[in-house]
């Protein structure tokens, strides 16, 4: 499950996958929550490889919308989008902790929607394919066999390809910023560096999981993008 406050982004991050290998090879682990899974597999005792997939689905309908009533300042909110991605990763076992790098690219599709009655129905769709190339540094604390914690940076390449932008500006005559970039444009380059902390307790098998992740956008172009995400999941040692 993802808690999310506003809807309408052009862009929001993916749940990082933060491995804990009990085994030294020929183990699996996977995360599963209602918006996203996570599998990973130890080839040996140092690499590993891991998928990862995630969709939102969001409709944030404004109640005056909804009734016909224009000039009401009530902004509409609508999004659907998903990502796939992979790679492999490389782990450092020490004492009580673990150490990990991953490498991977990703691809998906988003389509968001947004609009605001002030501004006498402006509104704006963006259609785009999406391609994410990442390198991920992960500690993980294992605190003991039912607990563990660990802090990861995501440093993602991001970029929106095939765009289809319609906007409708209304008597403002002039589109927002974050709907400006893609106007005229077949692509859209982006680079974020998302810290994130994942939090897991339970049995030694499974264990309820929490994520948190707070993206930062390294580059110049605007867009409306999610600036933190929670993600709750079920982390299962299969075997």
């Amino acid at each position: 499950m993802t808690l999310v406050g506003c809807k309408g982004y052009q862009h929001a991050a993916s749940p990082h996958f933060t491995p804990v290998f009990n085994k030294e090879k020929k183990e699996v682990v996977a995360t599963i929550g209602s918006s996203f899974y996570q599998v990973g597999y130890s080839l040996s005792p140092h690499l590993f490889l891991f998928n990862t997939g995630s969709y939102r689905s969001k409709n944030d309908i404004n109640p005056f919308r909804a009734a016909g009533k224009e000039n009401s300042g009530g902004i509409t909110r609508k999004e659907y989008s998903y990502e796939l991605d992979g790679g492999i990763g490389y782990v450092i076992r020490a004492h009580h902790k673990q150490y990990s790098f991953l490498l991977g690219a990703g691809a998906g599709k988003v389509k968001s929607t947004f609009e605001k009655d002030l501004a006498h129905n402006y509104s704006a769709e963006l259609r785009a394919h999406k391609i994410n190339l990442f390198f991920q540094p992960n500690i993980n604390f294992l605190f003991s066999a039912h607990t563990s914690l660990s802090v990861s940076t995501k440093f993602s390449y991001v970029q929106f390809r095939s765009i289809t932008n319609t906007v409708i500006p209304g008597d403002l005559n002039i589109a927002y910023a974050e709907d400006a970039t893609f106007i005229n444009t077949n692509t859209v380059p982006s680079f974020f560096a998302e810290p994130g902390v994942a939090w897991r307790i339970g049995g030694e098998r499974v264990k309820f999981e929490i994520q948190t992740i707070a993206p930062i956008k390294l580059s110049n172009e605007e867009l409306r993008y999610k600036k933190l995400m929670i993600n709750l999941g079920l982390r299962l040692n299969l075997f």
